[in-house]
């Protein structure tokens, strides 16, 4: 995750672009489609104004590079007026290789349970909080973690919640094939609160 230098805008990413891996962008959860892009490298961007975009910066086709999932124009809640939780990502890694980092980080909070990240698969919930909100409970121990990290910018933490997987894959349906095909590789989906 990367702050913003002059506001509070939010970059997340989830694989290293140079790590030889590509990541699969869907805009129907559960299916990879003639519209799905495939690309290297992207990111998810949350910005001061509650614009929250997919980026593929290096995509050869210009209008493809940036999606709003919610819709052009439209926003979720600005930073300003989250007062409880945001939720933005679920995160269901299978294969841990897929999200290392090549080469240093300038800064880093390293999550140290080897009990936990011992190879078996886990979900993420990746949220922002606001830095009153009191009902986000941290803990850590063998099946589940859950972690605040304190003022990642003005009034807001970033909140973590782990949890084992009992699966080593999920399905995802290919329309084209009229087929469904089992897949470990990690798995992003965004969740907002309804």
């Amino acid at each position: 995750m990367n702050i913003g230098k002059n506001a509070d805008d939010f970059k997340f990413n989830f694989n290293d672009n140079k790590a030889s891996i590509s990541i699969i962008h869907s805009r129907n959860t559960g299916t990879i489609d003639k519209d799905a892009l495939i690309n290297p490298y992207g990111e998810s961007t949350y910005h001061s104004d509650g614009t929250f975009m997919f980026k593929f910066p290096n995509y050869p086709i210009k209008e493809k590079q940036y999606y709003n999932p919610h819709g052009v124009g439209e926003r979720r809640r600005p930073l300003t007026e989250i007062d409880d939780f945001e939720p933005l990502f679920n995160l269901e890694v299978y294969q841990y290789r897929l999200c290392q980092k090549i080469g240093n980080l300038k800064d880093k909070y390293e999550i140290d349970n080897v009990p936990f990240f011992n190879g078996t698969p886990f979900g993420c919930v990746i949220m922002l909080l606001s830095y009153k909100y009191e009902d986000f409970q941290e803990i850590k121990d063998e099946s589940s973690i859950s972690i605040r990290l304190r003022r990642i910018g003005e009034n807001i933490d970033l909140g973590l919640i782990f949890g084992k997987l009992n699966r080593s894959g999920k399905m995802v349906f290919i329309p084209e094939l009229n087929q469904s095909i089992f897949t470990d590789n990690n798995y992003i989906e965004i969740v907002e609160k309804k």
